[in-house]
């Protein structure tokens, strides 16, 4: 069987070829005069290159081919873009990457700084597809050095994309705005649109809601002015999620009911995933379960039949928040062991993290405290890799926008000083001229020109050594604040993880104790003889007070050695907090969990609980985790 589909599947191929063979003969056949011809060989392959690549390519070989018999330099680095497109989009990537640097090589020895920028876009964008970021990103920046303003918003974009899958949304946020800049002054609408909506799902993701949701309704109304269909559906999920964030439930379900009207109208897959998913996450959290199932099952299925494993394991997330509503952990386990395996294997750093984090909490809840711990640890190790790695991009983010902005500024200078030698050169030549006609008064008149000039020059040449000095200076400034920076960011995240995991020794330590003493406890039921009794209680009586005081006072140490000036900052915004609440704010800082704070002040968890509710109310957030958040700011 799969060799009877291999057969047609190369005769498909070959027809293909045939055809696209039959339409280049026929653009021969016209007789047109061989510029004309060349011309119309790339105007036709460019329209055909995303529907159908394979005549695409064809044409673009045989104007390679004629580019090169004629000696257009422009015209056979413009052919192997439009060669190395066709074979992206065939997803032979190897032919792709390598026709690109074959573009770039004789677009440098020609000097063509515009092409230059479009192919290591490209090429970029050719490794982004591949997942290799950090080539991606490299060849990015390569095209920055070349891109003029009509490529270089692009650039901005695909760099920002870059950083998004990868979850550096600071760097992220960064390049799309210094994109959005540009384009906001052009009429580039459909790049202004991805980076309005693309902004709108970042700040959601970093719990910017209110931010989030006003990017997105932007990018909602002008998709709808310019009657974009598939990108009106997908802003209106978006912005059914910035609703649902911000505690707008009807206004999610409308923006969610719309999308999935329309997807079902247009028959757009995507669209009907993202709202069935969406709408069934949201009726989990309204317990309406058995309507919610329906929706993810048929979710899960289209999504299966796409191979979209990103909504699979949307899918499958949103099966285990169902379980768990319905008190079935084990089963809601099942599923999120069945996410976790897709994230891992497709690199969904995000879905992972989250179901990690997931997976703990309910081994947690059976009281299976070995995978718990397991997990948690794997979560920690992620979370913090993914940090160490952020922090990294961002540091080199500074180095490379200084550069830009360096280089920038000596091309404008190096632009101005130039127009000002021209005009100086034209004024003499001028002034050659008239002195021909003139005589003795005009040829004084040039030659104190001339002495000027030569002085210009001369104080032009000390000024730009001084220039040059006093860059290399600033530049070795900041490459001492540079490393400056790293080692008190190392240090800091040092300090940070070595007080969580004291914090996370100190839980494990007072749950030894709470065991010995329970052990020691459930004695005093086998013998008879009070008097041991008696002192055995005692025992257990030290052993709680000990552990109750001396846990906070080694815990307050380590705290306050790593956060000096948290306490002061805290009270003097909320004076009216008391010891307990201060405490409680040391561990969230942690970002421990209720059951961890539990554990360590010996109280209950639903004690804890509640406390963190007051606790909100009383420094006026609403949301746990934006008090969180608040508090690590501080």
């Amino acid at each position: 069987m799969r060799k009877i589909i291999l057969v047609f599947i190369l005769i498909f191929v070959q027809i293909g070829t045939i055809q696209a063979q039959n339409r280049v003969d026929e653009f021969i056949s016209l007789g047109l005069p061989e510029d004309k011809l060349l011309d119309t060989l790339i105007n036709v392959s460019f329209s055909l290159i995303r529907n159908n690549p394979q005549e695409a390519l064809e044409l673009s070989l045989e104007a390679n081919r004629l580019a090169i018999k004629i000696k257009d330099d422009n015209l056979e680095v413009k052919t192997y873009y439009y060669i190395a497109n066709s074979y992206f989009y065939l997803e032979d990537f190897e032919k792709s990457i390598n026709t690109f640097y074959k573009g770039i090589d004789i677009a440098k020895k020609k000097n063509q700084e515009f092409f230059l920028g479009i192919l290591y876009n490209k090429l970029g964008w050719t490794f982004y597809t591949l997942n290799n970021y950090k080539t991606a990103y490299k060849y990015f920046v390569e095209g920055l050095k070349y891109a003029d303003s009509t490529i270089l918003p692009h650039i901005y974009h695909d760099i920002a994309a870059n950083y998004q899958v990868q979850g550096s949304y600071d760097s992220c946020i960064y390049y799309y705005m210094k994109a959005y800049d540009i384009t906001s002054k052009s009429n580039d609408i459909s790049l202004q649109l991805s980076i309005l909506n693309n902004l709108g799902t970042l700040y959601i993701s970093t719990n910017d809601f209110e931010k989030g949701k006003n990017y997105i309704k932007k990018s909602v109304e002008v998709y709808e002015e310019s009657n974009n269909i598939q990108g009106y559906i997908a802003s209106l999920n978006n912005l059914g999620v910035a609703y649902k964030k911000l505690g707008n439930i009807d206004s999610a379900v409308y923006c969610y009911n719309q999308s999935l009207i329309l997807s079902n109208k247009k028959n757009i897959t995507s669209g009907i995933n993202n709202a069935l998913v969406n709408l069934g996450n949201l009726e989990i959290e309204l317990g309406k379960f058995n309507e919610a199932e329906l929706k993810l099952k048929k979710a899960l299925l289209l999504s299966e039949k796409l191979d979209d494993s990103y909504i699979i394991t949307e899918c499958l997330i949103g099966f285990s928040e169902l379980n768990v509503g319905r008190n079935k952990k084990e089963s809601a386990i099942k599923y999120l062991l069945q996410a976790l395996k897709i994230a891992k294997d497709k690199n969904h750093s995000e879905q992972e993290l989250f179901v990690l984090e997931k997976l703990a909490f309910l081994y947690d809840e059976i009281n299976n405290y070995d995978k718990s711990s397991m997990y948690y640890k794997e979560y920690f190790m992620i979370k913090d890799s993914l940090f160490s790695i952020e922090k990294a991009e961002y540091v080199e983010n500074l180095k490379i926008g200084y550069e830009v902005e360096q280089k920038d500024q000596e091309i404008q200078i190096l632009e101005k000083e130039k127009q000002v030698y021209e005009f100086q050169q034209k004024i003499l030549f001028l002034g050659a001229i008239i002195a021909i006609l003139l005589v003795s008064l005009l040829i004084y008149i040039f030659s104190l020109r001339n002495r000027n000039s030569k002085q210009k020059i001369k104080i032009f040449e000390e000024e730009k050594k001084a220039r040059v000095l006093e860059l290399e200076k600033k530049e070795l400034k900041f490459e001492k604040e540079k490393l400056k920076n790293e080692n008190l960011t190392i240090e800091i995240s040092s300090k940070q993880r070595e007080l969580t995991t004291k914090a996370l020794n100190l839980v494990q330590n007072n749950e030894f104790n709470i065991i010995i003493a329970e052990k020691l406890n459930s004695l005093t039921t086998e013998f008879r003889d009070e008097k041991l009794n008696k002192t055995i209680k005692s025992i257990i009586n030290q052993i709680i007070i000990k552990n109750k005081n001396s846990i906070w006072e080694e815990f307050e140490i380590h705290f306050q050695l790593v956060h000096k000036d948290f306490y002061s900052k805290l009270l003097k915004t909320h004076p009216d907090l008391t010891p307990n609440e201060i405490k409680l704010c040391a561990f969230l800082k942690l970002n421990l969990s209720s059951k961890e704070i539990s554990t360590i002040t010996q109280q209950t968890y639903n004690s804890i609980r509640i406390a963190r509710s007051r606790l909100r109310k009383k420094i006026g957030i609403i949301d746990d985790k934006n008090m969180i958040g608040y508090l690590i700011g501080i």
